[in-house]
Formats: C-alpha cells, sequence, structure tokens
C-alpha cells in the first residue's frame, strides 16, 4: 500500500473537505514549496475538485511566506 493509498484508508476513504469517495488525492498540509514533506502528518486525502479550490486559495499565501522568510 502507497502513502496515498494508506492515508485515504486511514480516513476512511474519504474527502476530507466534502466527504466523497472519487478521486482522492494526496494534499500536503505544508507545501513541498515550503518545506513540506511526503510524511502522512502532512498530508489529506482531497477529491480533485476540493484540492484544486485549496491549492488556488493557498497559493499566494505560501509564495508570500517564503518570499519573506
Amino acid at each position: 500500500m502507497n502513502e496515498k493509498q494508506r492515508l485515504a484508508f486511514l480516513n476512511k476513504k474519504k474527502c476530507a473537505r466534502c466527504n466523497t469517495n472519487k478521486g482522492l488525492e494526496a494534499h500536503h498540509v505544508k507545501p513541498r514549496l515550503a518545506g513540506g514533506t511526503h510524511e502522512t502528518s502532512n498530508l489529506l486525502p482531497l477529491c480533485r475538485p476540493c484540492h484544486l479550490k485549496w491549492e488556488k486559495r493557498m497559493k499566494g499565501y505560501w509564495i508570500e511566506k517564503k518570499v519573506n522568510k
């Protein structure tokens, strides 16, 4: 079982935001761009639509945070 499958299993195979069980992806809570890892503690299962919404909303925040270090 790979990391994404294990994470989905631990979360009852549902998106952490909308509870769907289709099209799950591993979302990095702390993005790799900001030094996040692939460890389970840094991952959430999100469906594709929720993942895209979250990434769009947070992208500017993490880029600004990295630039202002």
